[in-house]
């Protein structure tokens, strides 16, 4: 899907084209969202007006990512949802200005969504990824962080997977929309990631729920640290500081940011940045 902000859109369509990204039928839809087929399909031929509580149903049993489901409701002529959180003249951090502010950086920085879909990533992230994202991981769902968790390739080079996995677990687990749930039952908008993570790797999608349920919920705050360890080509070892940030509030945008935690780490990052 276009996340652009500037590219006018028509909110029928894209609800359409969202719905067909998670391959639900209209009435699996309707059966998602609780509404009628009939209105599922006058909705998106638009032969009838949804209301925003209609609106939002679908929104949310899709699992449209925040900050397309507010471009989607203000198309519609709907309020956005969370602007009325807050009223304090703060503005919130816009993506373009996040993707700025990570290709300024000469170590790891990326943007997430509420679906941990990874936005925007700058080159030196990509570098001691080894990929580059002009080509590749273009397919919908390519980029989510919860579903390669258990890709053999991204996990065998995270040198403590466990514990990213136990603080990610946590975090999640303080969350209220998850507390009813679990990971058995995810929010509406993390349903494809966990689907496509549960046919992953069979070891690794077992651990990844010993450490769910070992894990215990982190509280929430704006600004979250963890340590990273990567083993670039799978041997060189580099130590970071992760730190999480929410940097939009109202499209729940997240800042993650890789900061070197050793010489050895700026070294390898300096010789990367030369090559």
């Amino acid at each position: 899907m276009d996340t652009s902000l500037d590219m006018p859109f028509d909110w029928k369509t894209a609800l359409r084209d969202w719905r067909k990204s998670e391959s639900l039928t209209q009435a699996a839809l309707a059966a998602r969202s609780g509404l009628s087929l009939a209105a599922v399909r006058a909705y998106e031929s638009g032969a009838r007006r949804p209301s925003s509580s209609a609106l939002q149903s679908l929104i949310d049993a899709i699992g449209i990512p925040r900050e397309e489901a507010n471009r989607l409701l203000a198309a519609a002529g709907y309020a956005v949802d969370m602007y009325s959180v807050f009223n304090w003249g703060l503005e919130p951090a816009t993506l373009a200005s996040l993707k700025a502010e990570a290709d300024s950086l000469p170590w790891p920085a990326f943007i997430t969504n509420q679906s941990y879909d990874v936005l925007h990533a700058n080159r030196a992230f990509q570098r001691i990824m080894e990929v580059d994202l002009d080509y590749q991981y273009m397919e919908h769902g390519a980029r989510n962080l919860i579903s390669n968790v258990v890709d053999p390739s991204f996990a065998s080079r995270m040198a403590n997977w466990d514990e990213v996995l136990g603080f990610i677990a946590g975090l999640a687990k303080a969350d209220p929309r998850w507390q009813s749930g679990g990971a058995e039952n995810p929010a509406p908008w993390l349903q494809g990631p966990i689907q496509r993570l549960l046919e992953g790797d069979p070891a690794l999608v077992k651990r990844f729920f010993e450490l769910w349920t070992a894990a215990l919920p982190i509280p929430h705050r704006l600004r979250q640290r963890t340590r990273l360890h990567w083993l670039y080509q799978g041997k060189h070892l580099m130590r970071f500081a992760y730190l999480l940030a929410l940097a939009n509030i109202h499209d729940e945008l997240h800042w993650n940011e890789w900061a070197p935690a050793d010489a050895e780490t700026w070294r390898l990052l300096e010789e990367l940045a030369g090559a």
